[in-house]
């Protein structure tokens, strides 16, 4: 549990998960970019910057919550064509 902040003091960066998250608290991403595979990303995100989700193929579904004023971009990097379904409302007003 607690708080996995990205980017706090104003940074840029991306972060990009490339496997399974067992965190539990919220992931709040305050600057750059938080990128990932539906599977991949964690479940409640307070997204006030970017939030990329990278399907490379089929069908993926995100069983979290995003929350917050940033931008969801989907399949963001080229050659991605797969489709995400959200399975749940989300909250994000970006």
């Amino acid at each position: 549990s607690g708080n996995f902040i990205i980017n706090e003091n104003g940074g840029l960066g991306t972060v990009e998960l490339t496997g399974p998250m067992t965190f539990t608290g919220t992931t709040e991403v305050a600057g750059g970019a938080l990128r990932g595979s539906s599977i991949h990303l964690p479940n409640t995100i307070l997204n006030n910057a970017i939030v990329a989700i990278e399907q490379t193929a089929g069908i993926g579904t995100y069983i979290g919550v995003i929350s917050g004023s940033g931008d969801v971009l989907i399949n963001s990097v080229g050659g991605n064509t797969g489709r995400v379904i959200f399975s749940n409302p989300q909250t994000y007003t970006g």
